[in-house]
Order: C-alpha cells, then structure tokens, then sequence
C-alpha cells in the first residue's frame, strides 16, 4: 500500500497466511502512517536450507 513517498517503509512478511486481504494494513504500518510492502513468504524445491543450517532454523535458531 502506498501513502506517499515522505512516509517510512513497513515490510511486512505473514509466512503462509497472506489470506484474501492483502491490502490491509499490519499494526506498526498503521501506527507509522507509513507505506506497506506486503509478502508471503513459502519455501518449496531449492528454496529450502539444507542439513545444519535447516535444522538450526526448525529449531527456533536465528
């Protein structure tokens, strides 16, 4: 959703629930009066980490 090019930049990322409204706003968006970039994020294929580094993320790892 876009405001105005003076408003800050909110990114907001919804894992697999994206759902029918993308054009809602998430909560900081709203407070901020700022510009929202909307994104679902799916892993699929090779898009997906391998050995350690996808066992780190599983397990709540940064």
């Amino acid at each position: 959703m876009h405001k105005s090019v003076q408003r800050p930049m909110v990114l907001y990322s919804s894992g697999y629930g994206l759902g029918s409204s993308p054009h809602r706003l998430a909560e900081p968006s709203e407070l901020l009066d700022a510009n929202q970039i909307t994104t679902e994020q799916r892993f699929f294929g090779t898009a997906r980490g391998t050995g350690l580094v996808l066992a780190h993320h599983l397990a709540g790892g940064e």
